[in-house]
């Protein structure tokens, strides 16, 4: 999903570029943290997508498994990403220090679908109405 563009933006669609990108964070820190246990993950996987889906699941089911069963051992606080509330500043988690680039490769085209349109315009009324967190305007 793409966010809005950065000139004259409605407070909503501000809104909706900061709730974007913060979700993107929980991905790239999800798949960082992934990427940097299970090695599997780290070149460009050369698999069919089934094969490919199937690896990807399983590290996830390891993840939450070590997660849950060996939590103090498994991820250490400043693994991942944190947001300062009081600042808005985002302090890198020691992933992204690994070495190991887990950037996730999006391709922009200048027009979306309107289907896609529709999907981005759903989610910002969304995060503007029944999804509104209180400290959102501050950092939007």
């Amino acid at each position: 999903m793409t966010p809005y563009g950065q000139t004259g933006l409605t407070a909503e669609q501000r809104i909706f570029n900061y709730q974007l990108s913060r979700a993107r964070r929980v991905v790239e820190n999800s798949f960082g943290i992934l990427v940097s246990i299970f090695g599997v993950l780290q070149p460009p996987v050369a698999l069919s997508p089934q094969k490919a889906q199937t690896i990807v699941l399983t590290c996830c089911y390891l993840h939450n498994y070590l997660l849950r069963n060996q939590a103090q051992m498994y991820i250490s606080r400043g693994s991942v990403d944190t947001e300062d509330f009081e600042s808005g500043n985002i302090i890198d988690g020691t992933w992204r220090t690994s070495g190991q680039s887990t950037s996730l490769q999006t391709s922009h085209s200048r027009n979306s679908a309107p289907s896609a349109k529709a999907v981005r315009y759903s989610y910002c009324d969304f995060f503007n109405n029944e999804g509104l967190v209180s400290w959102q305007h501050k950092f939007a």
